[in-house]
């Protein structure tokens, strides 16, 4: 009987441990899925800079001025498409507590 309660208790113990365990990761992947759409808006910022230069400078060998205010290039870019390479949509980044159970 005493043996059965240490038994219980120690897989509590592991469970519990099992759990914490468990919410650092997913705290931790997180904050990694956070970062990966602020790495893709700073990624597509710096493509549509990369594009407003090209065209400053191709027109600036042609001799025209150019100013980047007041060009749009928003139909002019390329999509970006990084969510090719990560599929985030069918991930749950929180289980549910009915897991712990």
């Amino acid at each position: 009987m005493e043996n059965a309660k240490n038994i219980k208790k120690k897989l509590q113990l592991e469970n519990e441990i099992l759990q914490e365990q468990l919410y650092c990761a997913t705290h931790k992947f997180n904050l990694l899925a956070v970062q990966t759409e602020e790495l893709k808006v700073k990624f597509k910022r710096l493509k549509e800079l990369a594009k407003t230069q090209e065209v400053e400078e191709h027109m600036e060998i042609e001799g025209q001025s150019f100013h980047s205010y007041d060009h749009d290039f928003s139909g002019s870019a390329a999509d970006i498409d990084v969510d090719q390479y990560l599929n985030l949509d069918k991930i749950k980044f929180f289980p549910s507590k009915n897991n712990y159970m």
